[in-house]
């Protein structure tokens, strides 16, 4: 196998109407943002994989995939370092169950852009749909399968949901995978995740002030929020 390096980014979202609406099948208008998430990738010649995430404060993870991509570690990591790496471990068994054995590589994954620089909280701005089209879009690379916008967001759409333990619309996905302003409708049946996804042009009068709280929240939290609401 030839030396391979990948160089892969996708931005982040902000939504501007529905967020929870788009639960209820109403359309969502999303934004991409120039907040990027950044996945390098390196070939290795043995079966062996290595994260780093340097902005998390993560050292380099050895380990290898089994038959079912389930990971098996080099050496022991804590619970909270295996949490943090819970959407990049979930990505890597969906690819190795959905398109095959993933060949060994050197990851490096940059998501510092979506965090105060001081305080470190979490922007909100779809730093872990980011981190998942992202790296889905680079392991397609590596392992030389084509993919188009729509199949990107499709396949990123079953692997964020997987890994988020099958919740979300999909609206930050929609926005990372295929940039600009989006109207979005949730598919009906999340097992075919054929969302609607129109472009929207942006009026040339139209400015906007956006305001962080000045702390990050939990999304799955207030989802399920919502739904014990409605009930």
């Amino acid at each position: 196998m030839d030396d391979i390096t990948i160089n892969v980014s996708s931005p982040g979202k902000l939504i501007l109407l529905g967020e929870y609406a788009v639960l209820e099948g109403a359309p969502a208008l999303v934004a991409a943002v120039n907040r990027q998430c950044e996945v390098h990738i390196d070939s290795l010649y043995n079966s062996t994989f290595q994260v780093r995430t340097p902005n998390l404060n993560i050292p380099e993870i050895q380990f290898i995939l089994d038959a079912d991509g389930d990971a098996h570690f080099r050496t022991t990591i804590d619970s909270d370092t295996q949490d943090q790496l819970k959407f990049v471990l979930c990505i890597l068994k969906y690819v190795s169950q959905k398109f095959g054995k993933i060949p060994g590589a050197s990851i490096q994954i940059d998501t510092s852009s979506f965090y105060h620089r001081v305080t470190g909280h979490k922007f909100g701005l779809g730093s872990s749909a980011a981190l998942t089209v992202s790296l889905l879009s680079g392991l397609m690379e590596y392992m030389g399968v084509e993919m188009s916008t729509k199949d990107l967001y499709r396949e990123a759409f079953q692997a964020h949901r997987y890994a988020q333990g099958k919740m979300g619309s999909g609206v930050d996905i929609a926005a990372s995978a295929t940039g600009g302003i989006l109207s979005y409708t949730m598919p009906d049946n999340p097992d075919n995740p054929n969302g609607t996804i129109k472009r929207i042009d942006r009026p040339e009068d139209l400015y906007m002030a956006c305001i962080w709280a000045g702390y990050s929240a939990s999304t799955r939290h207030f989802v399920r929020s919502v739904n014990t609401f409605r009930e």
